[in-house]
């Protein structure tokens, strides 16, 4: 089937209002790449318009904030398989490769600059037909100059069509009209009623076209969901919660088709009539834990070679028995250590207790590993192929032909990974520092060594949540690497124990330091020396996140930061304001102290959890305390007091005076009677930013030698990299297009980064 052209506009007035996923920002705004893919579906004969799109995935795992996750089409639409992304922001467009698709029926989605304002404005299109040197295109902005419009007569900006696009993503779509359905089999309509057991990980489950995990995907239910049985209830009622058995039903859009029995409960109905149930099945195989939504058949048990710490734990519950909640005000650090906690938390916390580490120290590890993600989007387990391991397991073994496949950087061994099939081909990615951030590529390059040596290349991948290399597998107790991936490839939990069972061990160093929470020596266990500062300082920060969450809940509107311990009762919501002290002689200075993180301490018109907010200090920041010595001094420190103090900008207001530090430096400067007020007296004040989920799909975030995009790339930071800004007007910038902020990695590399794609 040909491609069909259907436009839409990102600024319809139906939809252009609408909040564009999970952020605050709007469709004719912001919806470009949504409303690209929805020209995309609806032209193979997928009817999606940008609205309805968006709000289906909202609810199945299509948005980090409010950029769209690529692979997650594929829970809107199964046949529309994502295939790749090139960047090519800093290189030549693969002209030939999008032309191909488009030769192919399968139009590519493009990113080009919109405006010839200095810097890049992102906008995303449909390149459908191939037209000479050029495009045509679908363009969602809503310029009224025909229908036939090129991608060189509107967004060119003087360049040539190999830089005038600065990304491609590439989907394989089977069109609906190229779809053969089987035979249909009538309907019976029941009156018996099932649903979908709680606590399932969003999109939820799967109702498939036919009973087997082959068959293609109809829908998702997510927990909770009523679905009606439209087979014999006399068949139906035995398969509910066994494993390897379906259900033929109805969900209340009309739609019909499978689900797996192991994953739905008996639900209430409209009464139903009561029936002579069949004997049982002789010995029916018991209900074990498959990666969520994925259905895969029972593997064959893993081969250990010693017990697992988890032993005698089976019955306990993989989620948390009570959730965390992070808003959406809250960090991507808050927000994803929530996620972790609330799938993981009930075996974290039995496991934490067992090896005597804190939950939240398996919570960062975690998180900084793989996002918590145990499985891709396609079910497949997360996995990275190292190619210097591979090298020392088989290479070294057979050089000539680990060099007609392989390469790496030899200085830094862990990058400058890329592959090829034949010695004749390029090396893949193309225009790519290496082959990692997709789980696709990562797929692709292992099942190539696996061709190789199987057992070599499962040694080389570090699988799962918890991200441990193969060649681990007798630390955590398995006889070969190939058990190890089957456990790990049969459910989250084994890979959760698999974590515990490796710091248990790997060496009684590793618990040690978790004990202790000195994260950097850990990581020289977990993740080797060469990384050991910039995982360590991943790890602190989302373990500080997680703690922060579980502070205990705040009164009324106190924020996180700023509750006290439960000694005294808050003080009142309103305190009269409080006529202005003169500032004693003896200048007192204060410190924000680090256990605020990221969030930073609020500076509030009066001394109230519930007075208007003036600013929002950083970590570390000096304030000048304009109460007197002899009433501040006692009250640093202390839980329900509050101090009056003035920032650098020379704002006055109210600070909570327990998280806060005596500055004993800059308060003995009144020996040499320095003034406050003099106006080149700086004082240090370290603002820490971190690298926003929004780049999750880019592969991280940019580095650059210059403030702007044309810039040579240092290096690429990973979601929730913490960054020391350099800038004395950073905070200023922060969130603003084609702003550019110079910082500092925490390994000590100094460069800039778009400053909208940073938060603090």
């Amino acid at each position: 089937m040909a491609f069909n052209p259907i436009r839409y506009s990102q600024q319809d007035p139906r939809w252009k209002n609408n909040k564009l996923g999970k952020s605050n920002l709007t469709l004719g705004s912001f919806g470009c790449a949504v409303s690209s893919v929805a020209m995309l579906l609806s032209g193979q004969g997928y009817p999606e318009t940008p609205d309805s799109l968006n709000e289906k995935l909202k609810t199945r795992g299509g948005f980090m904030d409010a950029a769209i996750v690529w692979s997650a089409v594929a829970n809107v639409t199964p046949r529309a398989r994502f295939k790749n992304i090139v960047i090519c922001r800093d290189n030549d467009a693969p002209i030939d490769a999008i032309a191909a698709a488009i030769s192919a029926g399968q139009p590519v989605l493009l990113e080009v600059d919109s405006s010839p304002a200095k810097g890049l404005q992102t906008h995303w299109v449909v390149a459908y037909q191939n037209q000479g040197k050029d495009f045509l295109i679908l363009d969602p902005y809503p310029l009224q100059d025909g229908n036939n419009t090129s991608l060189m007569q509107r967004y060119a900006q003087g360049k040539a069509l190999k830089n005038a696009i600065s990304a491609a993503v590439w989907y394989e779509i089977t069109s609906a009209e190229d779809v053969v359905n089987p035979p249909s089999v009538p309907a019976i309509d029941t009156d018996f009623y099932i649903s979908v057991i709680p606590g399932l990980a969003e999109p939820g489950l799967r109702l498939r076209s036919q009973p087997t995990t082959a068959s293609d995907t109809l829908d998702y239910q997510s927990s909770g969901a009523v679905l009606r049985v439209i087979e014999s209830e006399n068949t139906a009622r035995p398969k509910i919660g066994i494993f390897d058995q379906w259900v033929r039903v109805r969900n209340k859009s009309g739609q019909e088709g499978y689900v797996a029995a192991w994953y739905v409960q008996l639900a209430s109905g409209p009464e139903p009539a009561p029936i002579v149930l069949p004997p049982p099945p002789v010995e029916p195989p018991a209900p074990v834990t498959p990666p969520v939504s994925t259905e895969e058949p029972t593997p064959t048990p893993a081969k250990r070679l010693r017990k697992s710490i988890a032993d005698g734990l089976e019955s306990v519950s993989l989620a948390a028995p009570t959730t965390l909640k992070a808003s959406a005000k809250d960090s991507a650090n808050h927000r994803l250590a929530a996620d972790i906690w609330n799938r993981y938390g009930g075996l974290l916390d039995a496991l934490a207790k067992r090896l005597g580490i804190e939950p939240g120290a398996a919570v960062a590890t975690l998180a900084i590993e793989s996002g918590g993600q145990a499985f891709g989007a396609d079910g497949r387990m997360i996995i990275r192929f190292e190619n210097h391991i591979f090298n020392n397991l088989w290479g070294k073994k057979h050089p000539a032909k680990f060099a007609q496949h392989f390469t790496y950087n030899p200085a830094q061994s862990w990058t400058g990974h890329k592959w090829r099939p034949a010695p004749t081909d390029a090396w893949r990615p193309t225009n790519l520092l290496d082959f990692h951030g997709n789980q696709s590529r990562e797929w692709e390059v292992f099942e190539f060594a696996r061709s190789l040596d199987d057992e070599a290349a499962k040694q080389s991948i570090s699988m799962g949540a918890a991200q441990i290399m193969g060649f681990n597998y007798q630390v955590i107790g398995y006889a070969s690497a190939a058990d190890m991936f089957a456990a790990f490839s049969a459910g989250e939990r084994e890979q959760v124990i698999g974590f515990f069972d490796f710091v248990q061990g790997v060496s009684p160093n590793a618990a040690a330091a978790l004990k202790r929470r000195d994260f950097k020596t850990f990581a020289t266990y977990y993740n080797g020396s060469g990384q050991a500062i910039t995982y360590g300082n991943l790890m602190k920060a989302s373990y500080d996140a997680f703690t922060q969450l579980q502070a205990p809940a705040p009164v009324e509107t106190q924020p996180p930061d700023e509750t006290p311990p439960p000694v005294e009762p808050p003080p009142p919501a309103e305190i009269p304001p409080v006529a202005p002290v003169k500032p004693a002689k003896e200048k007192i200075f204060v410190s924000v102290s680090k256990s605020v993180g990221s969030n930073g301490l609020r500076m509030r018109k009066q001394a109230s959890v519930a007075a208007t907010l003036i600013a929002i200090q950083p970590a570390g920041s000096s304030l000048r305390v304009l109460d007197d010595a002899d009433v501040a001094k006692p009250k640093i420190g202390k839980a329900n007091s509050w101090l009056w103090v003035r920032d650098r900008q020379d704002r006055e207001g109210y600070v909570a005076a327990w998280l806060v530090e005596l500055d004993k430096a800059k308060s003995e400067l009144n020996d040499t009677n320095v003034s406050f007020d003099i106006p080149d007296f700086t004082f240090p004040q370290t603002l820490v930013v971190h690298v926003s989920g929004l780049v999750r799909p880019y592969g991280g975030l940019r580095l650059r030698a210059a403030a702007n995009d044309k810039a040579s790339v240092l290096k690429i930071l990973a979601v929730n990299t913490p960054l020391t800004a350099l800038d004395e007007d950073a905070e200023s910038s922060l969130g603003k297009f084609n702003r550019w902020i110079k910082v500092q990695d925490p390994l000590g590399t100094q460069g800039y980064v778009a400053a909208w794609l940073v938060e603090i």
